[in-house]
């Protein structure tokens, strides 16, 4: 089988690789997959449109991830209207959406690196803010208050007026690349009061677990309670917890984390997701 596809991550090609050829949208495909794009990135979304014009003019079906959920409901209505099958990474939120969960390598126990090294920051958050502030307070500043731990926040494209509500709060902001993602024991996956609602699980997850950063869950984030487990934080005295014993836990922590999305949701192992991807062009 052929597929056109735009925008894709390096491992979903690579799974999709082991199941088709990839192809130009010219050379005839049996179908096209486009993770969304927005006119700010240029280059992507002039490729984006050729192939929906192609796929629409042809007949050729599509299916469309929309990552960030950015496509309007006129354009929802158009593509459609023209067979497109749309998916997005929220569990219950638009009609004609279908449920797919942002995705990644789903490792088991041999696969696991050993992280015993020391690390700079105790906890930490690196995503995005926007919408985000009252909860980000309410779980990271009474951690902070306590004293014992190194609490930051490092985002170099955070606007101005969040900024200024964490500065605040005295948590300490770090805007430069002095500080990666491996440099942080714990961190917690925030989302907005649409996102613990709607079922939208932070796109940076499997991020964290590659890199040994143990992601606890906020209590909020109830659809997702039973891949966590042990790690769904409420109260300052849970995360506190956690982060006394991070060198004890984090191995078996992140190694159960694996093992209750492949039982829980398989829909996010990569390997899955292009099996789906085939499975609909076939």
């Amino acid at each position: 089988m052929r597929i056109s596809v735009n925008n894709i991550d390096k491992q979903l090609g690579i799974e999709l690789s082991k199941l088709c050829e990839m192809v130009n949208i010219d050379d005839g495909p049996r179908g096209a997959f486009l993770q969304w794009v927005t006119p700010d990135e240029t280059e992507l979304f002039m490729s984006q449109t050729s192939i929906i014009e192609k796929c629409t003019t042809n007949k050729i079906p599509m299916i469309i991830f929309d990552t960030e959920q950015k496509i309007s409901s006129d354009e929802v209505s158009y593509l459609l209207s023209n067979g497109a099958f749309l998916w997005e990474p929220a569990v219950a939120d638009r009609p004609f959406f279908s449920y797919q969960p942002f995705w990644g390598v789903i490792k088991d126990f041999t696969e696991l690196k050993l992280h015993d090294e020391e690390r700079k920051i105790n906890l930490g958050y690196t995503g995005s803010l926007v919408q985000k502030v009252s909860t980000f307070q309410n779980y990271f500043l009474p951690v902070y208050e306590i004293g014992d731990f190194n609490v930051f926040y490092a985002n170099n494209n955070t606007n101005g007026n969040i900024l200024d509500k964490i500065n605040k709060m005295g948590i300490p902001i770090i805007s430069d690349d002095s500080i990666g993602i491996s440099d942080i024991n714990m961190t917690i996956l925030l989302g907005s009061d649409y996102d613990y609602q709607a079922g939208k699980l932070d796109v940076n997850l499997f991020t964290y677990l590659e890199n040994g950063v143990v992601p606890l869950l906020p209590y909020e984030h109830r659809w997702f309670h039973a891949i966590f487990d042990d790690l769904v934080v409420k109260r300052e005295e849970d995360i506190e917890y956690f982060l006394r014993t991070y060198n004890k836990i984090a191995f078996g922590s992140i190694h159960d984390i694996y093992r209750n999305l492949d039982i829980y949701l398989p829909e996010c192992n990569v390997k899955n997701v292009a099996k789906r991807i085939i499975k609909y062009f076939s």
